[in-house]
């Protein structure tokens, strides 16, 4: 099984680089677009799955020889969250091979991120570093623009360190498309307890994204069963005096 946190997000990615890999048509492999799996001329099949929601997981629970997998790749794996690796993990009891395997690749986030607390700090899963240097297929103008980076950024795609950024006031926030963190689907549980938070700001500044933009932010928001904190509501206005009314 190949699986990004989204099945489109697979498609895109895991698919192509498979199929080059591979070697196209001429390898006898075939892919079926219908239910997203490629088949080997020798019986074996790769499955293409998701993990966004109840669909694609129940999707991925269906797959599997004999109601199991023998290897899985979990692509960009800090968008997924820990309960997705678990329930990932307990699909490898297939008996093709004398051994099972899950990878995980990815580039580092945030120090507090389940990956790096359980599977590297944590010791249960092998770790191999790799640096663009060792990509021969990199261009050198993209090598050479990496080194510009600063900050976070450098240290996470360059040297490989899972820092956070200077300031955050949110450990585990990040904006990043497509990992999982930040969404517009976000919707109010009433199985799960509310919480709020706020901060009296007023300043406009420079506008958002500057250091002087300190608006006055109102947010609702539910622990979920998986230990993330799902924000469904948010007001937020710059300007406005302590005492009015939301």
């Amino acid at each position: 099984l190949m699986v990004r946190k989204t099945l489109k997000a697979a498609n895109r990615s895991c698919v192509p680089t498979m199929w080059k890999v591979m070697g196209g048509l001429k390898s006898g492999v075939t892919w079926n677009k219908s239910d997203n799996t490629f088949y080997y001329p020798n019986g074996s099949v790769i499955y293409t799955g998701g993990m966004q929601d109840e669909e694609q997981r129940e999707s991925v629970r269906s797959i599997g020889g004999e109601g199991g997998l023998d290897w899985i790749w979990i692509e960009e794996a800090t968008s997924l969250i820990e309960q997705d690796y678990n329930e990932l993990a307990a699909r490898l009891r297939h008996m093709a091979a004398p051994w099972r395997q899950i990878w995980l690749s990815t580039n580092p986030s945030y120090p507090s991120h389940w990956i790096n607390q359980r599977l590297i700090i944590g010791r249960e899963a092998s770790v191999y570093n790799s640096f663009p240097g060792d990509n021969p297929y990199l261009p050198q103008s993209y090598l050479d623009m990496l080194t510009k980076l600063t900050g976070v950024q450098y240290q996470r795609l360059v040297l490989n360190k899972w820092v956070q950024s200077e300031g955050a006031v949110y450990d585990n926030f990040s904006a990043i498309p497509d990992d999982g963190n930040v969404t517009e689907e976000a919707e109010y549980n009433p199985a799960w307890p509310i919480v709020w938070g706020v901060v009296d700001g007023y300043a406009e500044g420079k506008g958002k994204g500057t250091d002087s933009y300190h608006p006055r932010v109102f947010l609702l928001g539910q622990f979920t069963p998986q230990g993330g904190l799902n924000i469904f509501a948010e007001y937020y206005k710059t300007q406005e005096v302590e005492e009015t009314s939301l």
